[in-house]
């Protein structure tokens, strides 16, 4: 029996009363939309399939705001269509009786199971949503509140059910779908269109069509007829199924083969488990809220376009993969300001948690957070999207029109972003899926005969490419500049658009054997992985570089790969890892495939690992195009371990387990927010939309765009759970898109101006994190103005000194493999003798490892205020509230591994600390005021290859030997992700850190900074851009540099001249970094302008002019500077009105300069 809907609508309630929405739930009742403010009434009617749901939301809105009326009637699709757009009909506020019929009254929403008739019924000229009813002057919403489906079953275990599980994939097609019902004979099935995949032979009788004929005459499929049963003629399902199914001139039902039909679905059941050659038919969800497993088995049809053979499941209905049988349903609401006062938290209230367990629960699937944010959005409702967001970004011309296709990946972000875009702008935009080759060869028009649609035609070019993946190479496209492709076998021209990030992540289920056994490992490597995946024997993966230490207890058997392999761990038995993942035309798979595998070599993943024959499921590699459906085998398989985005991780965390991968760092890093957008985690990817270079189209593709990177846009990319590009690289991709928000950043207006010369050649950079964003920033809009690539890599200050000196691993410190050479190393402190030495002309350095021969010319690129910071409102936040701030002798106590007696001994103040409690083991906030909580102080901050390490050091520790006390109950916590500092302070409110000033600038709601006791004032200053300008923020300001190669300076002194002219120091600031101005700009040019060129010699004038520099660097490299007392560049009160009178010359000095230019004219006649 089918569970009434009233019962389902008691059993949600009873079990959660849940009325919340992310960001977008209704919070109150309906407004009555009159003065009235108790009690109200909403009219419904239409389709017999939707009025299960609008039921069920009805009862919940009573539940909820008693007093409440809601008449839900039937009447079908067409009745629902008439009532909300005739605006003669009688308003329920105007009920006459008894004697009105329910067809005569007007609606607020019309259910629709279907969507209208065009022109007949209404049209939607300007949106795809909005349509005028035909015979009125009505205005009618339509949004999606379900998905509905047909099911085609048989009886189990009947002689039905054996014949078709004989079939190719177990399942059936269309086509033979439609030669089991069609009244057609074959020869005029034939004729239109069908394709004859049956394996027996035809008699072109349509009265006598048997199992023997579909599946070719045996034991399994008789001679029996095959007996086809269904939902009656007045059935809305009857007529989806006949819609789907026949397409020929008079084709219907067999009815001379006794097709058996019923408005009642249980008779339909009844008949089937009656007779074991019938098939059947019904509603999706009949057949869930009626239990029909017991007796029935429900069919897989082929999707047409996959081919592969899909069951219906509330998986692959929401995924819209069960195709044609899925369809969405509707309610259509009266455009008008009063009806929507009513419905719209009406309809909000069935969007929350509580309304779509209701839908779910009714055995409909429901729709997706991004399906109802766009509903909301067109509703004008509260949690969609406010009209003033996007409005600016439409085109200056109605009725465009383009196509966006490709990765399944990006496919939901751009289904969302069209939605929304679509309520407000008059473009209509058409998004498909297909994988990322699909995109790459449709946006290039080059798609062969691999990429058909369902129809076997070709596909049409699209404008937009979504991929999850970077172009091939030759076989796709080629760049010259990594951003502008040219398209392999087409003459098209598209430009590639960083759009969001996403974090493939290796997922186990969140208990068992393969949870328990990476536990015990505390993560897993790329080695291991690939051991785990490869379809490579051990011998080949040896041959081929990889790691054999890194699966320490191998058993020599390659037909087996076992987690006691991994460990002699108890927690990692001698049980079969079980592999799953994408299917092979995912971009999901290239990339894993990518990561792991030398595909050049034949290597991919292993299909011929040990079956459990007992279970069909458990194949050596288990893979679904549906991330869902390896969500599930994860979750049935407990030695199973497989991969897809992280947005399907954080929608099931109660379930799976993502795994830490190890970085090139050495760290265990996790799939999390925080690490993917940093790329931090060694499994993050960028997804790109791939824009067609085309004037006409792009007066809607870039608008569209433009959205898509606002502030809105981007909080729509967090909605589905990817991460967002970081705000330096959104401007790189406005101004790939030459959007108006870039003119003023933009290289290509830098590169315009006269005597601003691009280098020829591309160029890499590497270093400091602290200088990483610059970096980052400079090289992408760079690369855009003069179109070449410039490659940018961080990993530390150590790193950006042996990079740039080409040390290798020999010379660094604890044997690190640092990378390659690049031509410009990031420093974020001083050079340290070990490395490199100042020549004396004071403009070079000579490297004093790696290659001696070589030399750099350093250049300050900015100012940082080191930031010292705390979780924001927790333990160690309130403290620091009390005490204002913290000086350096407690940022010392706090940090340092000395005890309190050596602290005392070096001079350092005890009364900085008035609460000591002897006891040196461990250090809490209560020590430094009483008022403060008793908790244990957690230390933190950058690890010893960094730059700012160093800084910190420098300035906090006085004794050589003195360092980061390593032995604290919490031990230091350190890492050269500042990201992953940030997110350590966001878990533990007792901790402190430091990094650089842009961490802080960009995560302010995360994190608060500390007050710094500048030691001249004894004043606590918060860093801002103007305390680290004006140096109040002492002593922790501090230069930020680029050391560029000397013999690289024709490629990367343009560069830099972009980067310090007006439009590369507005990027600057926009990092949170206090840029180089006027006089100190221009020292920071003298010296590489007048070693660019060929002639690397200096004239003598020019080596006098410099000398005196040379002799200060010197000076102050030996710790022999007379200013420098208590660390780097403190301020003296006494020559703070001298320093501000420079500042304001400076500041002067900068408005006189019409352009850079001048200033580039005015160094190089210095320097000479």
């Amino acid at each position: 029996m089918r569970v009434p809907w009233s019962a389902v609508v008691a059993l949600v309630l009873a079990v959660s009363w849940t009325w919340t929405w992310t960001g977008a739930d209704a919070q109150e009742c309906p407004n009555t939309g009159s003065s009235t403010t108790t009690g109200g009434r909403l009219e419904i009617a239409g389709s017999s399939s939707v009025k299960p749901i609008a039921r069920a939301w009805a009862e919940l809105l009573d539940e909820k705001c008693p007093g409440w009326v809601v008449n839900v009637r039937e009447g079908g699709s067409e009745a629902g269509a008439r009532q909300v757009c005739d605006q003669n009909l009688i308003k329920a506020s105007d009920d006459l009786g008894d004697d009105i019929t329910q067809d005569e009254f007007a609606v607020d929403i019309a259910d629709m199971s279907r969507s209208w008739v065009q022109p007949l019924e209404a049209s939607a000229p300007f949106r795809p949503w909005l349509f005028s009813c035909a015979h009125s002057t009505r205005k009618v919403i339509q949004i999606v509140v379900a998905y509905d489906s047909l099911t085609l079953a048989v009886a189990k275990n009947s002689t039905a059910a054996a014949c078709i599980r004989t079939l190719t994939g177990g399942g059936l097609t269309i086509h033979q779908i439609r030669w089991m019902y069609s009244s057609l004979t074959e020869t005029e099935l034939l004729a239109d269109g069908w394709v004859d995949e049956l394996k027996g032979e035809s008699n072109n009788n349509v009265t006598s069509r048997t199992w023997a004929k579909l599946g070719g005459l045996s034991t399994v499929c008789p001679d029996e007829p095959i007996l086809i049963a269904g939902p009656d003629d007045d059935s809305e399902t009857q007529n989806y199924f006949r819609e789907k199914l026949f397409t020929g001139t008079g084709e219907t039902f067999a009815t001379d083969r006794s097709y058996v039909n019923s408005a009642d679905n249980d008779v339909v059941l009844a008949y089937l488990v009656q007779n074991p050659t019938a098939i059947g038919f019904f509603g999706y969800n009949y057949a869930v809220t009626a239990g029909i497993s017991n007796s029935l088995e429900t069919l897989a049809i082929q999707n047409a376009e996959t081919k592969a053979f899909v069951p219906p499941s509330f998986k692959s209905i929401s995924a819209h993969v069960y195709v044609p049988f899925s369809r969405p349903i509707y309610m259509n609401v009266h455009d008008d300001a009063t009806a929507l006062v009513k419905v719209n938290s009406f309809i909000a209230l069935g969007f929350s948690t509580a309304g779509q367990a209701l839908v779910r629960a009714m055995g409909y699937v429901p729709i997706s957070h991004a399906e109802r944010l766009v509903g909301l959005t067109r509703l004008g409702a509260e949690g969609g999207v406010p009209r003033y967001i996007i409005q600016n970004s439409c085109p200056s011309v109605d009725g465009g029109a383009f196509t966006m296709a490709g990765s399944s990946t990006v496919f939901p972000l751009a289904e969302l972003w069209a939605g929304v875009y679509q309520v407000f702008c008059n473009t209509t935009i058409r998004v498909e899926g297909g994988g990322s080759s699909r995109g790459a060869c449709r946006v290039c028009g080059q798609c062969d005969a691999s990429h058909e649609d369902e129809e076997g035609r070709a596909l049409p070019p699209a404008e937009i490419g979504d991929m999850s993946r970077n172009w091939i190479a030759g076989m796709e496209a080629n760049s010259i500049n990594g951003y502008m492709y040219d398209c392999a076998q087409s003459d098209r021209k598209v430009t590639q658009i960083e759009v969001a990030i996403d974090g493939l992540s290796v997922v186990t289920a969140s208990s068992g054997i393969a949870h328990e056994c990476i536990e015990a490992l505390g993560g897993l490597t790329r080695d291991q992985l690939r051991w785990i995946f490869s379809s490579f024997t051990t011998a080949e993966l040896q041959a081929d570089g990889w790691v054999e230490s890194s699966v320490p207890f191998l058993d020599t058997d390659d037909k087996s790969h076992l987690w006691s392999e991994l460990s002699s761990d108890p927690r990692c038995p001698a049980v079969e890892i079980k592999i799953a993942g994408a299917d092979f035309y995912s971009g999901t798979y290239d990339y894993m495939v990518e990561y792991l595998f030398n595909t050049a070599k034949g290597e991919t993943f292993d299909l011929n690992r040990p079956l459990n024959a007992t279970n069909p499921q458990d194949a050596s590699y288990f893979f679904s195009s549906l991330d869902d459906d390896i969500v599930e085998y994860l979750q049935q398989t407990e030695a199973g371990i497989g991969y897809f985005g992280y947005a399907y991780v954080a929608s099931n965390t109660d379930t799976l387990d993502p795994v830490a991968i190890r970085s090139p760092n050495g760290y265990y890093v996790k799939p999390e927010p925080t690490s993917i957008e940093s790329g931090d985690y060694p499994m993050a990817r960028r997804i790109y939309m791939n824009v067609l270079e085309d004037v006409t189209l792009e007066a809607y593709t870039v608008p569209f765009m433009n959205f898509a990177l606002s502030e809105e846009g981007q909080n729509l990319v967090r909605a589905i759970g990817l991460s967002t590009i970081p705000a330096w690289q959104n401007h790189i991709m406005h101004a790939r898109l030459d959007t108006e928000f870039s003119k003023d950043f933009s290289a290509i207006e830098w590169s315009k101006e006269p005597g601003n010369v691009c280098g020829k050649n591309g160029f890499s950079i590497a270093g400091s994190s602290t200088v990483l964003p610059i970096a980052q920033l400079w090289a992408g809009m760079y690369s855009i103005g003069c179109n070449v690539t410039v490659d940018v890599a961080g990993g530390g200050s150590t790193a950006g000194a042996a990079r740039v000196c080409a040390a290798d691993a020999s010379e660094t410190p604890g044997g690190v493999d640092l990378g390659g050479p690049v031509e410009i190393g990031d420093l974020s402190r001083e050079w340290k003798p070990w490395e490199s030495t100042p020549v004396v002309d004071g403009c070079r350095y000579q490297c004093a490892f790696g290659d001696k021969s070589r030399q750099t010319i350093r250049v300050q690129v900015a100012t940082d205020g080191l930031t010292i910071a705390v979780a924001d409102d927790g333990d160690a936040h309130n403290c620091i509230k009390l005490l204002n701030g913290l000086s350096v002798d407690q940022l010392r106590w706090i940090y340092s591994d000395l005890t309190a007696n050596q602290l005392k001994d070096d001079g350092w103040d005890a009364s900085s600390v008035p609460g000591l409690d002897n006891d040196d083991q461990t250090h809490l906030w209560s020590e430094l005021d009483s008022r403060c909580a008793s908790t244990e102080i957690k230390i933190s901050g950058t690890d010893k290859l960094s730059g700012t390490s160093d800084y910190f050091a420098e300035v906090v520790f006085k004794k050589p030997d003195e360092s980061f006390d390593t032995k604290r109950p919490s031990p230091y916590f350190n890492s050269p992700v500042d990201e992953l500092l940030v997110d350590y302070l966001s878990r533990e409110p007792a901790a402190i850190s430091f990094f650089g000033f842009t961490y802080y600038f960009s995560s302010p709601d995360l994190v608060a900074a500390v007050p710094i006791v500048n030691p001249y004032t004894k004043i606590a200053v918060m860093p801002t851009t103007a305390s680290i300008f004006s140096k109040q923020y002492t002593p922790f300001s501090r230069p930020i540099y680029m050391n560029l190669l000397l013999s690289s300076l024709n490629d990367t002194l343009p560069f830099i001249e972009f980067g310090l002219s007006k439009y590369g120091t507005e990027l600057v600031e926009f990092t949170g970094y206090v840029a180089q101005t006027g006089v100190a700009r221009r020292e920071e040019i003298t010296c590489l302008v007048v070693y660019s060129g060929d002639n690397k010699t200096l004239s003598p004038g020019a080596i006098a002019g410099i000398v005196l520099a040379s002799v200060f660097s010197l000076c102050c490299l030996y710790g022999l500077c007379l200013l420098r007392n208590d660390g780097p560049n403190p301020v003296d009160p006494a020559k703070e009105p001298e320093e501000k009178k420079a500042s304001e010359e400076d500041a002067n000095e900068e408005a006189d300069v019409e352009n850079h230019k001048e200033e580039l004219d005015i160094a190089k006649a210095e320097a000479a």
